[in-house]
């Protein structure tokens, strides 16, 4: 599968089409749905807090949320990812 590739190189700079970016988000949400509702309520919750966090102050970390729910996310590419760049089409 592309993320175990993508957790065994352990990139820093990932540049790629959209496609392979919905795939990419497409795994995560269904490794998150067949996890069951209490992982995808927790993840919701957390996805919208960390959204708002960066809406309202420009902050990408969150201490409690990056430890808890989006620590295997950060794994499963790599957990050196700094920068994802398209170059095909806009996103």
């Amino acid at each position: 599968m592309f993320l175990d590739d993508i957790a065994v190189l352990k990139p820093t700079v990932f540049i790629s089409v959209p496609r392979i970016y919905n795939k990419t988000m497409t795994s995560v949400l269904l490794k998150i749905k067949n996890a069951g509702s209490v992982v995808g309520t927790l993840f919701n919750v957390a996805f919208n807090n960390k959204l708002s966090g960066l809406q309202r102050c420009n902050s990408f970390t969150h201490k409690l949320w990056d430890k808890l729910v989006f620590k295997k996310t950060k794994l499963a590419l790599g957990g050196r990812l700094k920068y994802m760049i398209t170059a095909a089409a806009p996103i």
